[in-house]
């Protein structure tokens, strides 16, 4: 059927079975056409695109959290429902030093706006 027509399926189906041609028997209903720029809104608003992620923001000052020399061997890895950030390293040795720092980098990362729900700090060597 056409999708210009603004019948209702039940008199579309009388038309066809007039003129002999198959029923419409699909499920899906016809909605108005919208808009891509409604659409596109909705979708930005929905999954808070324009919003600045924490993981952008803990990447971008990284060099400040945990200093320049552990910054090199390291980098954030993911942030796990919002209050453990996993940190990938480059050893063993700046694992356990990374280690003594804990308390101290986590006090960092709680004040970089959107991270403050980070509760714990999981290192990673490999």
């Amino acid at each position: 059927m056409p999708k210009s027509s603004k019948f209702s399926r039940k008199t579309n189906n009388l038309i066809a079975s007039l003129r002999g041609l198959p029923r419409d028997r699909s499920r899906a209903f016809w909605k108005d056409e919208k808009d891509l720029d409604s659409v596109m809104d909705r979708v930005i608003q929905k999954f808070h695109i324009t919003e600045a992620r924490p993981e952008e923001a803990i990447l971008a000052d990284w060099i400040s959290i945990v200093g320049d020399r552990n910054a090199s061997h390291s980098h954030p890895h993911r942030l796990d429902h919002g209050f453990r950030l996993y940190v990938l390293v480059s050893n063993p040795v700046i694992k356990q030093e990374m280690q003594f720092h804990k308390k101290m980098i986590l006090d960092r990362l709680k004040r970089i706006p959107g991270c403050e729900s980070i509760r714990e700090i999981v290192f990673r060597a490999g």
